[in-house]
């Protein structure tokens, strides 16, 4: 997980996964062939718009040679220290590096965990696909230093803990994804049950009761009964813009 620069126009602070926008040249002809694709093909360009901001952000390259074998993670660590910053300014480019090294994405390994769209009254929406994958063997992440400050390895009970004691602060669908993992006592466990699952679209809704607002999820989306008053969610992690959260500290 990776800390958000303070900066940041949105979720300032916050402890997300790494992500971002899908760019056009995700979904172009170069890029699409240099990944070995299984899965609904409409997420194809989500699939390597992720793992293209996987490698800008966490330079971590979950990709294969020409042999289908991962990587090298030396190799991987190279390519990041050599590419990243010409990656992030120019996302096209990451075709051509994949293409003059010959690698191709791992893009079948992701496995959609689930997906979220901001409820109508925000201002400011998002329409975000999560995927859960096994992180690559020896490679490590490493922060860019302009979107994130800070990045690690945490478990989710730990990832969770830390928001508990308000060191962090978690965006609303980054918690109850956390929680969602947190059941899991292994990665296959984790895989495996995101796999057999269907993925439910969740747009929370709005429900007012004795004059508070709450916001619920669809009980099928896999994060069972979900309801929290819209006041207890700070601003940056989706709560109610011009309300502070109660008790909601930023990190």
């Amino acid at each position: 997980m990776m800390e958000r620069h303070a900066a940041m126009g949105f979720a300032a602070g916050a402890m997300v996964f790494p992500g971002g926008k899908i760019d056009a040249g995700d979904g172009a002809a170069a890029l699409v062939a240099r990944g070995n694709f299984s899965g609904a093909p409409d997420l194809n360009a989500f699939r390597l718009g992720a793992l293209r901001e996987l490698f800008e952000e966490a330079g971590i390259l979950l990709a294969v040679d020409a042999e289908g074998d991962a990587v090298d993670p030396a190799r991987a660590a190279a390519l990041a220290v050599l590419h990243r910053e010409n990656v992030l300014e120019n996302p096209p480019a990451f075709a051509a590096l994949l293409a003059a090294e010959d690698l191709y994405l791992a893009a079948g390994d992701l496995v959609h965990f689930a997906h979220w769209i901001t409820p109508q009254p925000v201002p400011r929406r998002f329409d975000t696909h999560f995927f859960a994958a096994r992180a690559p063997g020896g490679q490590g992440a490493v922060c860019d230093g302009q979107e994130a400050v800070n990045m690690s390895w945490l478990s989710p009970a730990v990832a969770l803990s830390m928001e508990a004691s308000g060191d962090h602060m978690l965006m609303f669908p980054t918690k109850l994804n956390l929680e969602r993992l947190a059941r899991f006592r292994t990665v296959d466990e984790a895989l495996a049950a995101a796999a057999s699952s269907p993925v439910v679209t969740v747009m929370p809704k709005l429900l007012v009761e004795d004059g508070e607002v709450y916001l619920t999820i669809p009980p099928d989306a896999g994060y069972g009964e979900v309801k929290i008053r819209r006041a207890d969610i700070p601003e940056a992690a989706g709560g109610n813009p011009g309300r502070s959260g109660k008790g909601a500290k930023k990190g």
